[in-house]
């Protein structure tokens, strides 16, 4: 559907051709209403165009006299204002149009919403172009240009619409079209698009999505699922996400969900971020699942086969008893000459898998030194690391992590994904890295 609204003015319905004295051009009304051919007209009146209605019907006829020649009926809805008295104040109008404007989309939000800027006073006009840049209501400003670019005679004297009509030279073969959209309604949506452009690219989606609700008018369907769907994925939420992406048919912006991947991928985004306090402390749990998955790949086993049947984080003592993990728990000194190893006396742990299980687990069931130093490296980096983010009420710059640590958050990262592709099955690839990238490009194609 599409609806105009329309405040008329002076110049409305016709104009002598001062120029060439053959005739009539239409208004601005007349003339959107020719080339929009909209379903529903609503017709703004001041004090002074009400009285010249009442004179000679001028702009009710013209209207009825347009719909015949486009072969369109369209809903005449007037708006009057018979107290409107000071039509010079921009104040009333920006307030009145704007209630009127939010009902019409109210009443109709999935319409296309035209704006008559070229007639009524100059503060009418100006009005809705302000309403336009700023309103996000999703409003289209028209403009219609005079036949010779200057200022329409003004008629206040009583007219004859029919004999006008007769001389209407915008109703002969070949008439030039006058309305163009007006400009000014792309400054809120390219200030908007600047400011989603720049949390898009900082992976922000959150702030993103309340930015787009500002605008949504101006936005594509595509564009506003694709973002909820990068909210839902920044928050762990990837199979509804995923749903969401191959519904819209965006190939190879994420593969098939994996907790453990879309963890890691968040990771990612927290040093690009330079989150990396935040980096800390989401350090752990990955780490647990990074060694667990490492422990299954190289000696083929199911961990699970150990642990309670509801947690697969929970060690069962009845199960390791007797296992080929019984007594495979304890350092071994060769890899800890520097610094002595822990004297915890048992042949299995109880209660809750912990990622120096893991690596001493390691330690004991592997030959390949490479991947045991690798595995002991990563676990102390993340043990200083937890215990510097959990005890301290501070933030940390990159330089402050590797003077503790003895490396930078970013090789600390790339030191895990190095591990991860080497020792487990986890899908997590050098392109899977960029997938968050490639959804911020999809979505800045679609602003």
């Amino acid at each position: 559907m599409r609806i105009l609204f329309s405040p008329v003015g002076m110049t409305d319905p016709l104009t002598w051709d001062n120029d060439d004295n053959k005739g009539y051009y239409e208004g601005a009304l007349l003339h959107i209403c020719r080339y929009y051919m909209p379903d529903i007209v609503y017709v703004y009146f001041s004090e002074e165009t009400l009285d010249l209605e009442e004179k000679d019907n001028r702009y009710s006829k013209s209207l009825e006299l347009i719909q015949q020649a486009v072969q369109k009926k369209m809903q005449i809805k007037r708006i009057e204002r018979p107290s409107l008295v000071d039509v010079q104040l921009f104040d009333i109008f920006l307030l009145d149009f704007q209630e009127i404007l939010t009902k019409i989309r109210k009443d109709y939000p999935e319409a296309e919403i035209l704006l008559n800027v070229s007639s009524g006073t100059p503060a009418m006009k100006s009005a809705l172009q302000i309403l336009a840049a700023s309103k996000a209501i999703s409003l289209k400003p028209l403009q219609v240009s005079t036949p010779a670019k200057r200022a329409n005679n003004k008629r206040s004297d009583s007219r004859k619409i029919d004999e006008e009509w007769k001389q209407n030279l915008d109703n002969l073969p070949g008439a030039k079209k006058r309305v163009t959209v007006s400009k000014n309604h792309n400054l809120l949506y390219e200030f908007n698009k600047k400011i989603l452009i720049t949390l898009i690219n900082t992976y922000d989606y959150r702030a993103a999505k309340m930015a787009a609700n500002q605008m949504s008018g101006f936005l594509s369907a595509e564009f506003i699922k694709l973002l909820e769907a990068a909210v839902l994925r920044s928050e762990l939420k990837y199979e509804q996400a995923s749903e969401i992406i191959s519904k819209l048919g965006f190939n190879g912006l994420m593969d098939a969900p994996d907790q453990a991947a879309e963890y890691f991928l968040l990771l990612d985004i927290k040093i690009k971020k330079h989150q990396y306090t935040d980096y800390l402390r989401a350090m752990t749990p990955f780490i647990l699942e990074l060694f667990y998955q490492a422990v299954e790949m190289q000696y083929h086993l199911k961990l699970e086969d150990y642990t309670k049947k509801n947690n697969r984080f929970y060690w069962d003592k009845r199960k390791l008893k007797g296992s080929v993990l019984d007594g495979k728990f304890l350092q071994k000194e060769e890899y800890h000459l520097e610094v002595k190893p822990w004297p915890y006396k048992y042949t299995f742990p109880e209660g809750n898998m912990l990622s120096w299980h893991l690596t001493n687990l390691i330690e004991n069931l592997s030959s390949d030194t490479n991947f045991i130093k690798k595995t002991i490296r990563i676990r102390g980096i993340e043990e200083k690391l937890r215990n510097l983010a959990a005890h301290t009420m501070q933030s940390f710059t990159q330089d402050e992590i590797k003077n503790t640590i003895g490396y930078t958050p970013e090789e600390i990262h790339e030191q895990i994904f190095s591990y991860l592709t080497d020792y487990t099955a986890m899908p997590v690839e050098s392109e899977t890295r960029q997938q968050y990238d490639k959804i911020n490009g999809q979505l800045k194609m679609l602003l």
